[in-house]
């Protein structure tokens, strides 16, 4: 899979927040994040174009919010 290039600074600034907070922690507030654009998908796309960009938008980002939870959970057991 091809991955995005960060500036270094931003993956520096990823990498504290992680040693800071946990990675299980860290990936629960991508998760209310993710949360967070199906929200405002849904609240911001009421009309008729919603099921062509909104909603399914929402869709996606709601099922990611939760692949990324479930994640989150798994490594917590990990301890991290």
């Amino acid at each position: 899979m091809k991955v995005a290039k960060f500036a270094d600074s931003d993956e520096e600034t990823l990498e504290r927040l992680i040693d800071k907070f946990g990675l299980s922690d860290f990936l629960a507030h991508v998760e209310e994040i993710a949360n967070e654009k199906v929200e405002h998908l849904s609240s911001n796309w009421p009309d008729e174009r919603a099921t062509q960009w909104g909603l399914s938008s929402a869709k996606a980002w709601s099922k990611a919010a939760n692949i990324v939870d479930l994640a989150a959970l798994k490594i917590r057991k990990l301890g991290l």
